[in-house]
C-alpha cells in the first residue's frame, strides 16, 4: 500500500476526516455518556419515588409521571448554567427539590447499598463502620417496613444531590 500523497499547502488538514486504524473517543463524549448515565439514574430514584408516592398507580402512569417531572427539572436545572443570574434561583430550586426526590427515592434502599461486603469493608478500614446502627425512622416498602439508619440517610441525600446536580453540569461543560 502506498503512503498518501502530501496535501498541498494551500488545503488545510480537517482531523475530524482523518482515518485511524484505532477508534478514538473523544473526551468530551465520554462526559456527555457520564452525564447520561447518571440522569438515567436520577430518572430511576425519581420512579421510585412516584412509586412509592403513588401505590394505586398503574406501570406505566408511573413512569411517565416520573419522566415528566425528570424533564421539568432538567429543563429548570439548565437556568444555573445558561449565564444570566437572573434565573438561577429557579434552577437552584429545582436541584433542591429534585434532590429530595431523589432522596427519598433511595432512602428505602441505602440500608442494602451499605451492607454490600465491599462498601461494608471499605467503611471498617475508615472506621465508619461496625457497632449497632442508629435508627432514623421506618419507611413502609412493598409491604415490609425499612429501617432507615442515619448512615442510608446521609447516604441517600448525597446521593440525591450527586443525582441531581451532576448530570445538568456535565452535560453543559
Amino acid at each position: 500500500m502506498r503512503p498518501r500523497p502530501p496535501l498541498p499547502p494551500s488545503v488545510e488538514r480537517d482531523p475530524l476526516l482523518e482515518v485511524s486504524a484505532t477508534p478514538r473517543f473523544h473526551p468530551r463524549l465520554w462526559v456527555k455518556l457520564l452525564a447520561l448515565t447518571l440522569g438515567v439514574g436520577s430518572y430511576l430514584t425519581t420512579v421510585w419515588f412516584v412509586e412509592w408516592v403513588w401505590i394505586e398507580g398503574g406501570v406505566l402512569e408511573i413512569y411517565l409521571v416520573a419522566g415528566v417531572l425528570e424533564l421539568l427539572f432538567i429543563g429548570l436545572k439548565l437556568f444555573i448554567f445558561d449565564g444570566r443570574r437572573h434565573s438561577d434561583v429557579l434552577g437552584w430550586v429545582a436541584i433542591l427539590v429534585d434532590s429530595l426526590i431523589n432522596a427519598a427515592g433511595i432512602m428505602p434502599r441505602a440500608d442494602r447499598i451499605l451492607s454490600f461486603p465491599p462498601i461494608t469493608v471499605i467503611l471498617g478500614l475508615l472506621g465508619l463502620g461496625g457497632g449497632t446502627p442508629m435508627v432514623v425512622t421506618t419507611v413502609r416498602l412493598d409491604d415490609d417496613t425499612v429501617f432507615v439508619t442515619l448512615g442510608g440517610f446521609i447516604l441517600s441525600l448525597t446521593l440525591g444531590v450527586i443525582l441531581s446536580w451532576l448530570p445538568v453540569r456535565l452535560w453543559r461543560s
